[in-house]
């Protein structure tokens, strides 16, 4: 609605994998979406749709959602601009309130950072009944584009936390990145949080699990129809049974410990503004 009232024009639906679970968009209803820039290549997903009608030029701006990086990669994949916006600033109504305590959020990937910006301002703020409200801008995000962000002191590193090296060409992205950042005048300095980035995968995955899960009583409350294996993905059902092995006391844990890990990275941008990371 907040799309159509700004003007935009819907032009139809993208391609995603089943219920936007994948990383990659290789439905087998619909059969692979391919990257625009080399068609052996993905796009990524689960945005992967959009990602592709835009790096093709078809549109000059997709919706997409993330929860794990489905805004992120695509936009890394297909060389957009795609940011993940914070909790709260782009509602989720008025279906849903909260998707995997709040990792879901809402935006687009567009071809340019003014794009992405313009439709954040047509998008952002609560709708009633949203569980979370972020405080507004002090500016339209569009006027902060070409504003003078003033001397900013900026972290990179070509390692993730999970202490994975990332490929060379990322790599020497980020090198150059920081190289451009400092010529600007800003100050780099080599750093990343002080964390144990393995403690993700797990509550990742039961995150996602009860969420794959969720989603078919979702489905089945939606069309009144009783979920079987045949009408779904391999992968989709798998998930499912996942949770069949997983109290609420998992979840519970999961994300407590999501919470604490995030309490654990914030303090490091008290002392950053910006951390550069590989794609």
């Amino acid at each position: 609605a907040r799309y159509k009232r700004a003007g935009l024009v819907v032009v139809g639906k993208t391609n995603t994998p089943e219920f936007g679970l994948k990383p990659t968009t290789e439905p087998e209803l619909f059969g692979p979406t391919h990257n625009p820039w080399n068609t052996d290549h993905t796009p990524g997903g689960s945005s992967g749709g959009s990602a592709a009608a835009v790096a093709s030029g078809m549109v000059s701006a997709a919706h997409a959602n993330d929860g794990g990086g489905s805004i992120r990669g695509p936009a890394s994949w297909c060389g957009l601009v795609g940011m993940k916006p914070t909790r709260g600033r782009n509602p989720l109504g008025p279906d849903y309130g909260d998707l995997i305590g709040g990792l879901v959020a809402e935006h687009v990937v567009t071809r340019t950072v003014s794009d992405s910006a313009a439709l954040l301002d047509a998008t952002s703020g609560p709708d009633t009944g949203a569980p979370y409200v972020t405080a507004p801008p002090a500016r339209p995000f569009l006027a902060e584009v070409s504003a003078d962000p003033g001397k900013l002191k900026i972290a990179f590193s070509a390692r993730s936390i999970h202490g994975y090296e990332a490929e060379a060409d990322c790599v020497n992205a980020v090198q150059n990145a920081a190289k451009l950042c400092e010529s600007l005048g800003h100050t780099v300095v080599e750093d990343l949080p002080k964390v144990d980035g393995s403690s993700l995968t797990p509550l990742f995955g039961t995150l996602w699990a009860s969420f794959g899960a969720w989603t078919l009583r979702d489905w089945e409350a939606r069309t009144g129809r009783t979920a079987t294996p045949d009408q779904f993905e391999k992968h989709t059902w798998i998930m499912t049974k996942t949770d069949k092995r997983l109290r609420g006391s998992d979840l519970a844990m999961a994300l407590q410990n999501l919470q604490r890990f995030a309490r654990t990275v914030a303090p490091f941008f008290d002392d950053y503004d910006v951390w550069l990371t590989p794609p």
